[in-house]
């Protein structure tokens, strides 16, 4: 990997594998972009998977300072719409009487918003009032 040079963070969803980002990273590769799938057991909680991804992107991190300070949008890119969830007082898993028994709050929006990325030209943040897994499956 070349750290002077983006890193395209690949993560699956539910029910899914690293293996199924095989042919998009060799597309990638071919467009001349790095990328990193990240592996991680999606039964475990989302405070496990969230706490490895974070691992790995501080790992990135300390190697790259494109985090930091992230380029421009290749030209083929017209616009980018990056949604930004308000977890707040949202709810994954309530009792039979109603009564929220596991919060749906992954995320703050502190968290979702880095100003070089959402202050970039051609990039609209869109705020949406919903819990992360309604969202993210």
């Amino acid at each position: 990997m070349n750290t002077a040079f983006p890193v395209n963070i690949l993560v699956h969803g539910c029910n899914g594998s690293t293996g199924r980002f095989h042919a998009l990273a060799e597309v990638l590769a071919f467009h001349g972009q790095q990328s990193a799938c990240l592996a991680y057991n999606d039964r475990d909680s989302l405070m496990v998977s969230s706490g490895q991804l974070a691992h790995a992107i501080d790992t990135l991190a300390a190697a790259s300072d494109f985090i930091q300070k992230p380029g421009t949008l290749a030209a083929q890119v017209s616009r980018l719409l990056k949604v930004v969830t308000d977890e707040r007082d949202s709810c994954r898993r309530r009792s039979d009487t109603g009564r929220c028994i596991e919060s749906d709050h992954i995320f703050s929006l502190n968290e979702q918003r880095h100003p070089p990325v959402t202050r970039a030209a051609r990039t609209t943040d869109v705020e949406v009032v919903a819990g992360h897994v309604e969202i993210v499956g």
